[in-house]
């Protein structure tokens, strides 16, 4: 069994051995040795699965690779970390096209079966994987492939049945997903079919439905403890830089209008604030502060997200912004945070 390809070389590189491996599956090692300048584009390339374009000495434009894999990493620096070495914030794209699922404080191992520990039992997978490299996927490709021709369109519905069973039992009826999160459901749910069939065939020697409860515990182990929300990754992103902005600058851009003993403001104005009442303060935005606080999200976007969770008031006409007259500053277009409604998101948030 040869090593592992690692992300400790250059993007044609990786793209070479992404080409070789086409409808089929890519390990690749150590993902805490990738260039930080390039990882980011090497995700979306082994997803989409397309070579950049290149073009010979004499400028003519060389045919592209293509490919269509499922591939696996593991590092001690997960995606989003290794991004921000370089500056950058991990993209919604990148976020599904690299599923980062984090390795339990206890262990990986839940079950050391008749060894004494997770190292015995981990050196003894390593030793099974050499004397069997190859053949279980071998005889899987035989026995799927075998009778394709001839029962093809009945086999396929079979697959589309146990995949759409699957997405049942992993995603909970009460909660809504994204079309972000249910792609990512759908690569697990992939998985979880071909492991019960490699069951069925005798060719894994586990338990039926354990491939189905394994990928079900890894899918939520994601959506749980990684990504934290159902939600587009965006608006979810977009909202945690409004509150963020609030919390860090509420003095300082926010004037206190109503407040008689308020302090003269000489800060850079992203709107008022109004005590509720009961010690806490709700936020009047500014268009412009909206945009400021939204960050590198589209404010438009925010605004529809935090209507949609309850955050921001909606105006008596239907939309976003309300026209208020606020003291010293007349009638404004502005949109509202009520504390209540933040303490409420805070609270139900999968994250607070």
């Amino acid at each position: 069994m040869t090593k592992l390809p690692t992300w400790r070389g250059t993007s044609n590189g990786i793209e070479g051995q992404a080409a070789s491996r086409n409808d089929g599956f890519f390990p690749i090692d150590e993902m805490s040795q990738a260039d930080p300048r390039t990882i980011g584009s090497i995700a979306y390339m082994l997803a989409n699965g397309v070579s950049k374009m290149a073009m010979n000495v004499n400028r003519d434009v060389l045919p592209t690779a293509e490919w269509r894999l499922l591939f696996l990493s593991t590092g001690e620096h997960d995606l989003e970390r290794l991004l921000r070495k370089n500056k950058e914030e991990a993209k919604a794209g990148q976020d599904v096209r690299i599923v980062d699922i984090p390795c339990p404080d206890s262990g990986l191992f839940q079950d050391f079966h008749e060894f004494s520990n997770g190292g015995a039992f981990a050196d003894n997978l390593a030793k099974q994987a050499k004397l069997n490299c190859g053949w279980p996927i071998r005889a899987f490709l035989e026995r799927l492939c075998g009778g394709l021709p001839k029962h093809r369109a009945s086999f396929e519905r079979y697959l589309l049945a146990q995949k759409n069973r699957w997405l049942e039992l992993a995603l909970d009826k009460s909660r809504e997903y994204d079309s972000q999160v249910r792609r990512v459901a759908e690569r697990f749910a992939i998985v979880s079919v071909a492991g019960e069939l490699a069951t069925e065939w005798g060719i894994l020697p586990w338990k039926r439905g354990e491939a189905t409860d394994s990928a079900i515990v890894l899918f939520n182990t994601w959506l749980n403890e990684k990504r934290g929300h159902t939600g587009a990754a965006e608006n979810h992103r977009g909202i945690e830089n409004l509150l963020s902005f609030i919390s860090e600058k509420g003095t300082s851009c926010f004037d206190a209008p109503w407040d008689d003993a308020a302090l003269p403001f000489k800060g850079d104005r992203a709107g008022s604030r109004k005590d509720n009442g009961q010690g806490d303060w709700d936020w009047y935005l500014t268009p412009s502060g909206l945009k400021k606080a939204c960050g590198d999200i589209d404010h438009k976007r925010v605004a529809r997200a935090c209507r949609s969770c309850g955050l921001l008031e909606v105006g008596e006409n239907g939309k976003s912004s309300q026209t208020i007259r606020i003291p010293g500053h007349g009638v404004c277009r502005c949109y509202v945070l009520r504390a209540t409604a933040i303490s409420q998101y805070q609270e139900d948030s999968p994250e607070a």
